[in-house]
């Protein structure tokens, strides 16, 4: 018994430790992932507001511009979604996104002042092909 004890003591001591980490770090991840989605969240909603406040006062060209300059920034994120994507054959949805986003760049053609963000979107666009291979 006086071996054992030890050995319980310890065991017990990393049980403790490993519950009380993973604990604290799925409070952390928590955490995290709710600033990360109510700054997104809260992103999108000011540039809604400010699409729809242009579009009402006939500021047509700018509403535009803020919608192009929105969709440059999602298909970069759909362009990550897809390198990710673990089965590209049956989770389509990205992939069309990107394909429909590229159709759309296809007909009215865009440009920014970035030629950085320029190719990261060209780049992006050849995502849109991926999941129908097999």
């Amino acid at each position: 018994m006086r071996k054992l004890k030890p050995f319980i003591i310890v065991t017990l001591a990393f049980s403790v430790g490993f519950v009380a980490g993973g604990g604290w770090i799925f409070w952390r991840f928590e955490s995290v992932s709710y600033q990360q989605w109510s700054t997104s969240t809260s992103i999108q909603s000011n540039m809604a507001v400010a699409t729809l406040r242009s579009i009402r006062a006939g500021e047509t060209n700018k509403a535009i511009e803020r919608l192009e300059y929105q969709l440059d920034g999602l298909v970069l994120d759909l362009a990550n979604i897809c390198r990710e994507c673990p089965r590209p054959e049956t989770q389509t949805f990205p992939f069309q996104a990107v394909a429909r986003a590229r159709d759309y760049r296809t007909e009215f053609p865009r440009t920014t002042d970035d030629s950085i963000i320029d190719g990261l979107v060209a780049k992006a666009f050849t995502w849109a092909d991926k999941a129908k291979e097999p």
